[in-house]
């Protein structure tokens, strides 16, 4: 449903009104947040899992775990060297790029952490558009992320 895929849009509303309240960085408050829906979910939920798990196992789920967030957009991930994982999200909302990079650069650096991984480093960018839905513009983002 078409107003289904707008749920997030608030979001950036809220952001903004919480981040003048705490005097912080709209997106600094995002990936704070991130952080701490990473820790959660990972001590909780994926408690058990996650004493199984190596960085390298963990980085291979995160594609997947990402559109467990969000009811919109693909993603594919692959590692492509020693301790380096790339994702390509797909079906992106332009409005939300920042947004969504904030959100991926808080949690996935912190689930890597939380699996034993250190010097955790991420960067994204937009790679290209990738059609319309409901008249908004869809992008591809590319996350690399690399850790110790």
């Amino acid at each position: 449903m078409p107003s289904a895929w707008y749920d997030v849009m608030p979001l950036m509303a809220i952001n903004q009104a919480a981040s003048r309240v705490a005097h912080e960085n709209a997106f600094d408050l995002v990936r704070e947040n991130a952080r701490w829906v990473a820790n959660r979910d990972i001590h909780g939920v994926y408690r058990f899992l996650l004493k199984l798990a190596s960085p390298e196992l963990v980085a291979r789920k995160l594609p997947r775990a990402s559109l467990q967030y969000l009811g919109f957009g693909r993603a594919e991930g692959e590692l492509v060297g020693s301790r380096h994982f790339r994702v390509l999200h797909s079906g992106i909302p332009r409005p939300l790029v920042s947004w969504f990079s904030a959100c991926v650069e808080g949690f996935a650096p912190m689930a890597l952490e939380i699996a034993g991984a250190s010097k955790t480093q991420l960067s994204s960018r937009v790679v290209g558009a990738d059609g319309e839905l409901f008249g908004v513009p869809l992008v591809q983002i590319l996350h690399d992320l690399s850790w110790e």
